[in-house]
């Protein structure tokens, strides 16, 4: 069964070639993500896992915050459908769950209704 939530965009970053061995791929330095609908949910970190703890806790608030001000929230994803990619290089869609974030999915049904 699908689950609502919202998709995380996660870029990974790479600084600069690999002067020794320009054939060995190299790790990525950097990864930066964001979740499009929301302009103050993104994040950067060391690693995919660093950023979408971030990006929890920054989702988790800006909908709270959101509802307390009776703006609109764009409306939550299905887990089974992602988005189109937009081709940008080395990224990945993430998906977290609105359990995950901390979000009952009856709030945000009712808050879109009002």
């Amino acid at each position: 069964m699908a689950q609502q939530g919202y998709w995380v965009v996660c870029e990974e970053l790479y600084a600069g070639k690999n002067k020794q061995n320009p054939q060995k791929t190299q790790e990525p330095s950097m990864c930066m993500g964001y979740v499009e609908g929301f302009s103050a949910v993104e994040a950067m970190g060391g690693s995919r896992m660093e950023v979408l703890a971030v990006i929890r806790r920054k989702l988790r608030n800006n909908i709270r915050f959101l509802l307390d001000c009776y703006c609109d929230i764009p409306p939550p994803s299905y887990s089974d459908n992602p988005p189109t990619t937009n081709n940008v290089a080395n990224a990945a869609y993430l998906f977290l769950g609105l359990e995950e974030i901390g979000v009952e999915p009856e709030l945000l049904l009712t808050s879109m209704a009002a």
